[in-house]
This record gives structure tokens, C-alpha cells and sequence, in this order.
């Protein structure tokens, strides 16, 4: 064998040599000691308290589900339905905006046409100032004048009813 030399194996602090663990020593088993058993499985009773809680949260979540589905069917519905009222609210407002705007414009006297306008008679009357009685109803047929007819005293009261 060789010598070694200090160059050969250089040791310092940083790579000290560090020796393997101590070997564990396991316990060996004795003919006269009961070998270990395996675990058990769960009791019955156990077993079926668990499967009767994994039944019940099935239960629970699959009502949860169709209840969510229910609510959901029927909101969509409510939105629809409300869609469906605003729009026919909207066309009511309309409606009555027209018929406000009719209402609102002054309407016309009813003039009959020329070839009708001698069918009436002139009406006026007069009034007795102190309590009111007619005294004087005047009768008198319409005038044509300038292509038109009208009354020269009263009021024109036609005898061709309003179109």
C-alpha cells in the first residue's frame, strides 16, 4: 500500500467527513406474541348513518336545484310579462296623447255645405228683463250674400243633421 500523503486528502471544516446514521434495529416478532391485524371496516350501524346523511344532502341539494329552477322559470316570466305592459302602457300613453290633442284643439262650427245651407231658418229671440220669460221668438229664412247664406238677425239652426 501507499503512503498517503496530506495532499491526498485534504479535510477541512466544510468537508468533514460525517458518518452514516446508526442502523435502526426493528423489532422481530415473537412465535408467542398474536400477529397485528388489519384494520377493521366500519360497524353497520356506521355505515349506513353515512349513507343515510349522503342521501339526505342529495336530497336537500337536488330540492335546492329545482327550487332555483322554479324561481328562475318564473322570474323570467315576471320580466316578459313586464316587458309586455310597459310596451302596451307606452302605446295607451300614446293613444292618449292623440285623443288629449284632439280634445284640446277648438272645434269647428258646423257649417252645412252651400247647396244645404238654405235648409234651416234664422232663430232669435227676446227676453223680458225682469223675469226672465221670452217675449218675442223671430223666425226668418237665411240670405244669400256674397255666395254664402247667413242670417241677417239671430242665430242660422239647420235642418240637415251634423255629418
Amino acid at each position: 500500500m501507499s503512503e498517503h500523503t496530506d495532499t491526498d486528502y485534504h479535510h477541512d471544516a466544510a468537508t468533514a467527513y460525517q458518518a452514516d446514521p446508526p442502523a435502526t434495529i426493528k423489532p422481530t416478532l415473537k412465535l408467542s406474541e398474536p400477529t397485528p391485524r388489519p384494520s377493521r371496516a366500519w360497524p353497520l350501524a356506521a355505515r349506513l348513518a353515512v349513507a343515510v346523511l349522503i342521501i339526505g344532502l342529495a336530497t336537500i341539494s337536488a330540492m335546492s336545484l329545482m327550487s332555483i329552477h322554479t324561481v328562475t322559470a318564473r322570474a323570467n316570466q315576471a320580466s316578459q310579462q313586464a316587458a309586455a305592459d310597459q310596451s302596451s302602457l307606452a302605446a295607451m300613453g300614446r293613444q292618449l296623447t292623440a285623443v288629449q290633442a284632439k280634445v284640446a284643439a277648438p272645434a269647428k262650427v258646423y257649417r252645412p255645405p252651400a247647396i244645404y245651407q238654405h235648409y234651416g231658418v234664422c232663430v232669435s229671440f227676446s227676453r223680458n228683463t225682469g223675469n226672465g220669460d221670452l217675449v218675442d221668438v223671430n223666425l226668418s229664412p237665411p240670405v244669400m250674400v256674397a255666395g254664402q247664406y247667413s242670417c241677417a238677425q239671430g242665430t242660422f239652426v239647420s235642418v240637415v243633421p251634423a255629418p
